[in-house]
């Protein structure tokens, strides 16, 4: 028989400041994709590696090249090429293969931790260490002097920034399931399969969610009504409490379908103004840099040429100009 008090640590009620907290930091996760690795990231890169990379087959700088006619094709105009050793590789493509990297990375370090952020009690050391490796990593990546340093740094930023999402989003569901509507439908759920199970000798094949509840103050009326001998003379249940067990087990699973309809749909809630806030804030940065990343986000996925003495620089504080 399942015991009635769970042995996990009590779990304290969702308050609207944790909410919020979630909120901040979906604000800041979702403004760092908008900007950093759709805009700053690929660009600084691509800048890094055109400085220091050479024309094909020549040894010239790709940023001193001769202009080219107006008239001339792409392909016609001489490709940037980096080189790693014997290893050489357009710098246009250079960007590509590091995000490729970061993924598979990224893949499996999603995996290694996905089930200590849902159920260890790491979650919160290991979204604040990942969440500064990969903003310090981010940080670093425009004042390395080598390309590969600015390589290894985004791929680095980029896993820590897939592992923090995984222990951020771990909170979520703990957060829902303690807000007070919730707690209150958990408890009534847990209760009555205790009292199933005392009444009928058999555990009852259910999936309550008794974690962190704080199961020990007193049982409802209808409760306590459900817990009487009906064998007993003089002994009589309220109308609106189910007269036998197997009545008793329908109103248990409607209750856990509602539960479960009310947890997601509150999860989906939260999710959706958490995600709405990042895009904003994103949205917020770009503007803050009078849209220069937004503007050369879109050159970059249609052109990878630099002109003449002409590429992107990513200053000391943060902003960007072309030339």
């Amino acid at each position: 028989m399942r015991i009635s008090f769970s042995p996990a640590p009590l779990e304290p009620a969702t308050t609207k400041k944790e909410i919020w907290a979630w909120y901040s930091y979906a604000f800041a996760s979702e403004a760092y994709v908008v900007v950093a690795l759709t805009s700053f990231i690929p660009i600084t890169l691509e800048t890094i590696a055109s400085e220091q990379g050479h024309l094909y087959g020549t040894n010239e700088p790709c940023i001193s090249r001769p202009n080219t006619t107006e008239t001339a094709t792409a392909d016609e105009r001489p490709r940037c090429m980096i080189s790693f050793g014997r290893l050489e590789m357009d710098t246009a493509s250079f960007v590509m293969y590091l995000t490729s990297l970061a993924v598979l990375l990224q893949a499996l370090t999603v995996v290694s931790i996905s089930a200590m952020a849902d159920h260890g009690s790491y979650r919160k050391k290991q979204l604040i260490v990942f969440s500064a490796v990969g903003a310090i990593a981010t940080m670093l990546i425009g004042a390395v002097p080598f390309v590969w340093m600015a390589g290894a740094l985004s791929v680095i930023a980029n896993v820590s920034f897939g592992a923090g999402i995984v222990c951020f989003n771990a909170y979520l569901p703990l957060l829902v399931r303690n807000v007070d509507h919730i707690r209150h439908q958990r408890e009534q759920i847990v209760r009555l399969e205790n009292e199933i199970e005392i009444q009928s000798g058999h555990p009852v094949q259910g999936t309550s969610d008794d974690i962190g509840l704080d199961l020990t103050h007193d049982l409802e009326p209808i409760h306590r009504a459900l817990l009487v001998n009906q064998e007993q003379p003089g002994q009589t249940l309220p109308d609106n409490a189910p007269a036998d067990i197997e009545q008793r087990k329908r109103l248990l699973a409607e209750m856990s379908d509602q539960l479960n309809e009310d947890k997601g749909h509150l999860m989906g809630q939260i999710s959706a103004k958490g995600f709405a806030s990042g895009y904003f804030g994103g949205i917020v940065l770009l503007l803050d840099f009078g849209g220069s990343f937004l503007q050369r986000s879109l050159e970059f996925g249609s052109s990878k040429d630099l002109d003449e003495n002409c590429v992107w620089k990513i200053t000391a504080k943060g902003t960007a100009h072309y030339g």
